[in-house]
């Protein structure tokens, strides 16, 4: 990370500390709450507490950091997430999981669009796109590694997983109030109402934003029926998070090799041929009830799903009104937190079920969202859409951001 601002190596460095914390909790809170005797709508509803504020939030929380002070916002986010995740280890009532959860959330919708906001103001467009690039790899090593540290405190005490977790967000907190001298950004004087109207009229942004919805439920599982089936079919609770393991060393893999792909091709090209190789890995999962075979579709899932999460940004970025870049962004984690809580629901009230039809839905899912971006992307062959709103001023700063840089990377 040499070439690096000192404030781009603080968001990568934070980026991943964050996922070791989030991933170490996210494959082991389901399957607890399920042993605890949590019925399939008290886990939904406290996933959902935690999907609905993480992505519900991100627009507002973007829109004050873009105003006020996107560091400050930054901490305060990572304190509260802290809070939540220190304070499942004091109560398992449903009650109180739904705060913690709510708080872990909220906290994350504080943090993440603005630790954004503060790698994508590098001025030189090269540092921008390798600061991002490292970012992904940054939040891979952390989803790796956070569900193996998980799984080695889990099966000590569960409330050491949560305390390990909550002491790393307070920490990173820490480091970014003290180097915050290195984390200034600008703010903007565009009227909120102005951004708002412009990220929800644009036609090519809704559209893409329902195929998402469709991937948003598809990728729930990885915190519900994935690690549940998972621990089902190992008889072990500590090898829950082997599905998030295998999905973090695929993805690091995965973005690797299919870097260069993200600069060629078309980005709704490239999201439709994630949708298809998703579907193929979640009909497969049915074949054969063994975890060495899920994992390999877990692996094979990774593939599609880091064609989906880079071109979703690339796309988004395409699309957007460079002047409300991060509201459409904002904008997208609407219909992140519509799938994702659905897709809570689904996969912890089918996989009780059991039966390759759990799969099948999802696959079908899949199926759908893949035929959506064929077709708008004939549509967009065709010609301009008159839905759409332009995507840039000239001379606007943002309107130089290459097509190929994707501001956000592949974190759940």
């Amino acid at each position: 990370m040499q070439r690096l601002t000192p404030a781009a190596r603080l968001i990568v460095v934070g980026g991943a500390l964050t996922n070791i914390g989030t991933f170490g909790v996210a494959p082991f809170l389901a399957v607890l709450m399920v042993r605890l005797g949590y019925t399939a709508a008290e886990v939904t509803l406290v996933l959902g507490a935690n999907l609905v504020a993480a992505r519900l939030l991100p627009l507002a929380a973007g829109l004050l950091g873009d105003r006020a002070h996107h560091v400050r916002v930054m901490i305060l986010g990572l304190a509260v997430r802290g809070l939540g995740l220190t304070g499942f280890a004091f109560n398992d009532d449903v009650g109180w999981f739904l705060i913690c959860s709510a708080l872990v959330g909220i906290g994350g919708a504080g943090y993440e669009p603005n630790a954004y906001a503060v790698l994508a103001a590098e001025p030189d467009e090269q540092r921008r796109a390798r600061g991002f690039t490292l970012l992904n790899l940054g939040q891979n090593i952390g989803a790796t590694t956070g569900p193996l540290i998980g799984g080695a405190l889990v099966v000590i005490d569960a409330r050491a997983l949560f305390l390990v977790a909550g002491a790393l967000m307070f920490a990173t907190a820490l480091a970014f109030a003290a180097q915050r001298r290195h984390l200034r950004t600008t703010a903007t004087d565009v009227p909120v109402q102005q951004s708002l109207r412009r990220v929800f009229t644009n036609g090519r942004f809704l559209r893409f934003g329902a195929a998402m919805a469709l991937f948003w439920f598809i990728d729930a599982q990885f915190q519900t029926s994935l690690p549940i089936y998972a621990a089902d079919l190992s008889g072990r609770l500590e090898l829950a998070g082997t599905v998030l393991v295998v999905n973090g060393l695929a993805g690091l893999v995965a973005l690797l090799l299919l870097r260069r792909q993200f600069e060629r091709r078309p980005a709704l090209s490239l999201s439709a041929t994630g949708f298809a190789v998703v579907a193929v890995s979640m009909a497969a999962i049915a074949l054969v009830p063994q975890l060495w075979w899920l994992l390999a579709c877990v692996a094979v899932y990774t593939v599609g799903e880091t064609l989906v999460f880079v071109t979703a940004d690339i796309y988004i970025a395409e699309v957007a009104d460079t002047r409300d870049a991060a509201a459409f962004f904002g904008g997208h984690d609407v219909f992140w937190a519509v799938g994702g809580t659905i897709g809570y629901f689904a996969g912890t009230a089918l996989i009780g079920d059991g039966g390759p039809g759990v799969w099948l839905v999802f696959a079908a899912a899949a199926v759908l969202g893949y035929a959506l971006l064929i077709r708008d992307r004939r549509r967009a062959a065709g010609g301009p859409d008159a839905g759409g709103v332009p995507t840039g001023q000239p001379g606007d700063p943002a309107a130089s951001i290459p097509a190929g840089t994707a501001p956000t990377g592949p974190a759940r």
